[in-house]
């Protein structure tokens, strides 16, 4: 079992104990679904011709990034204390992996709702928002 957790729209977060499947899939339906839902509300709302299928695909696609972190932390040790130096070496070689999700999220929702300048960046910082704070709110409920 890997022990991380996506606990809402863009977090990922070590867990201290193996995470189940129950809980993965938990994570993954209060994070994933809405996030595409919102991100195609607010490009309509920014009077874009996206398709549903299209956000999908670019929300979804954009998240094999995350599954790289995950793998990374496999080779963390189980008993390894917060100030243990492998563990900076581990976070500070995630930084960049986090960096390129935002990248080919942005770059696959410009791609799938058409929009540009202005209302590009404000729709996708709008998703971005407004889809974790929900997800995290489901998941607190």
């Amino acid at each position: 079992m890997v022990r991380l957790r996506f606990d809402g729209a863009m977090d990922v977060h070590l867990s201290g104990d193996s995470v189940g499947f129950l809980t993965g899939v938990l994570d993954w339906t209060v994070s994933v679904p809405p996030m595409v839902l919102i991100a195609f509300g607010v490009a309509r709302l920014a009077k874009s011709e996206a398709r549903l299928l299209d956000v999908a695909l670019a929300v979804i696609g954009a998240r094999w990034v995350l599954m790289i972190v995950g793998l990374l932390t496999l080779g963390i040790p189980r008993d390894i204390s917060v100030t243990n130096p492998v563990l900076l070496v581990f976070a500070l070689a995630m930084l960049p992996l986090l960096g390129l999700y935002f990248v080919n999220l942005f770059r696959s929702y410009r791609t799938a709702t058409g929009l540009e300048g202005g209302k590009l960046w404000l729709a996708y910082l709008t998703t971005l928002i407004v889809s974790e704070a929900l997800s995290k709110l489901a998941l607190v409920l």
